[in-house]
């Protein structure tokens, strides 16, 4: 079985760092991080039928996160817009 295929270090490195600063941003401005868990489960339900996830390693193969984190910011986002 091959491997799945991710962004490169630096690319996954770089989608961590903008998530990083939009949760600093919403913190300093006050605002809400964290998205409720109902959201947070729609995010991963579609993530799960989607053709980029890698449900193995639970991760999407475009940005390389590991999905069950990345769902749970409100300044995140599927990098195909489907959340």
């Amino acid at each position: 079985m091959d491997k799945p295929k991710y962004p490169t270090f630096f690319e996954q490195i770089k989608n961590l760092s903008a998530l990083a600063g939009g949760v600093s941003k919403d913190l300093l401005q006050n605002q809400e991080v964290f998205v409720p868990e109902e959201k947070q489960t729609e995010r991963l339900n579609i993530c799960a039928t989607c053709e980029h996830y890698e449900s193995n390693d639970k991760r999407c193969k475009l940005c390389g996160c590991f999905m069950e984190a990345k769902v749970k910011f409100v300044s995140s986002s599927c990098p195909v817009l489907k959340w």
